[in-house]
């Protein structure tokens, strides 16, 4: 298990840990090759972990869309300064398809998105749809579920979104 960055009392971080166990947690670094962040999107695909975008610096409208991966959680490289989607932080990410997604969240012009966007290199994203059927929404969940990709709740326009969607691509 890792938990890769992310936000404590102090701000941001950029740590990464591992736990085999889930009681006992090492440190892989306490200064990973990407900025402070937390908001962001962790995902494994192709047998890399990969950091998508977020809050940068604990610091609301300053969100990132770059792309980072680790074969190790200790050396990280940016894939990408640019991807394609606009810059955001509480969107969701997962792996579906042989394609890592990013859905929904907040840009930096203080917009909800409902958009869904996926990569097969970090570096190339295509957008699937502007506009997913859901609400715009943050800080929601995303899972793959019986060969369909899933989103549960979140918040949008300042509201608590208790509702699920599913998309079989």
């Amino acid at each position: 298990m890792w938990v890769i960055a992310g936000v404590d009392s102090t701000g941001a971080r950029n740590d990464v840990w591992y736990s085999t166990d889930g009681i006992m947690w090492i440190q892989s670094t306490g200064n990973a090759g990407f900025s402070p962040r937390d908001r962001h999107s962790s995902l494994v695909f192709d047998n890399k972990m990969w950091v998508i975008g977020g809050l940068v610096n604990d610091w609301i409208g300053s969100c990132a869309h770059d792309v980072w991966n680790s074969t190790d959680g200790v050396t990280w490289t940016q894939v990408t300064t640019n991807a394609g989607f606009s810059p955001r932080y509480g969107h969701s990410g997962i792996v579906f398809d042989n394609r890592m997604w990013v859905i929904a969240g907040l840009d930096s012009s203080s917009t909800d998105r409902s958009d869904a966007w996926y990569s097969t290199d970090g570096i190339t994203w295509i957008q699937a749809t502007s506009s997913a059927g859901f609400s715009p929404r943050v800080d929601h969940s995303s899972v793959v579920f019986n060969n369909k990709m899933w989103v549960i709740g979140g918040y949008g326009d300042l509201q608590v979104l208790p509702d699920v969607w599913y998309s079989p691509r």
